[in-house]
């Protein structure tokens, strides 16, 4: 079991890391208009600071007991101009990490992180030319299990 300490430093880190994720959603209250989408213009995407969160997203576990979170987090790494971003999820007391290689391209391409399913998320990406979301990699949570992989590999022509 926790001793005090323990659980104190738990919840202290577990807050540092949704901070901004209570943030992101206090300031998408004002938005008037919740329905629409807001594309960020593909051409002028600059490559992020190193540890700059890209794309994020949580939701509540369903648990009457417990007030557990699945969270996902994209992150930029010292190699993003290289396309490699850091993947962070944790699903209630859980924790997985990985790092993931957008595919080579002459123009930066921006990772892009959607819902699929109620415990599923997929992270992607828009061509500038096209900006079509092309699904990359899956992530996928439930009952205390979570699951990463690529679900499909893509050439960009020059």
């Amino acid at each position: 079991m926790f001793t005090t300490t323990a659980f104190s430093l738990y919840f202290c880190s577990l807050m540092i890391r949704c901070l901004p994720l209570l943030l992101l959603a206090v300031l998408s209250c004002s938005d008037p208009q919740p329905n629409q989408t807001k594309d960020i213009p593909t051409t002028n995407f600059n490559i992020p600071a190193p540890n700059t969160v890209v794309a994020s997203d949580s939701m509540r576990i369903p648990d009457a007991l417990n007030e557990l979170y699945y969270s996902i987090e994209v992150v930029a790494t010292s190699q993003s101009r290289q396309g490699v971003y850091e993947v962070l999820v944790q699903y209630g007391y859980n924790e997985a990490s990985t790092r993931i290689t957008m595919p080579a391209s002459e123009h930066p391409l921006i990772p892009v992180l959607k819902k699929n399913a109620p415990n599923e998320y997929i992270i992607g990406f828009r061509i500038p030319e096209d900006n079509t979301f092309k699904d990359y990699f899956l992530v996928r949570a439930n009952k205390g299990r979570i699951e990463m992989k690529y679900l499909k590999a893509y050439f960009i022509k020059p």
